[in-house]
């Protein structure tokens, strides 16, 4: 028989740690909160709201699937990408407004390409 498991979210508390974090920052200094990997098993959407209404930023995610439940969730903050992505991916990266980590010419190009308006 496997065990019960549980993890009980305290969002009163990720908002005390990101303001906390926030005040030890300085004034200008803009604050990312990552919420890679489902925030850690905590839940990435419930998380991300949490960090942004208590001052964080913005967001940041290994995957573009990790951001995209993100945005159907009406997260509308800036997200970065900060894993690998494909240039087959570039078109989601620019539909979802999500800025990119570019390590490649071929990235580089199928984002320009896919942020170019249509004709």
């Amino acid at each position: 028989m496997t065990p019960l498991r549980w993890i009980d979210v305290d969002l009163e508390a990720i908002a005390h740690n990101v303001k906390v974090a926030r005040s030890l920052l300085e004034p200008k200094t803009k604050f990312s909160a990552v919420v890679k990997a489902d925030a850690y098993g905590h839940g990435a959407v419930p998380v991300a709201k949490a960090a942004l209404a208590a001052g964080a930023d913005d967001l940041a995610v290994t995957y573009l699937d990790e951001a995209l439940p993100l945005r159907k969730a009406r997260i509308r903050s800036p997200i970065l990408v900060m894993g690998v992505l494909l240039p087959e991916q570039a078109p989601l990266v620019v539909k979802n407004r999500l800025t990119a980590m570019v390590d490649n010419v071929p990235l580089m190009k199928a984002l320009a390409k896919a942020a170019r308006p249509s004709r």
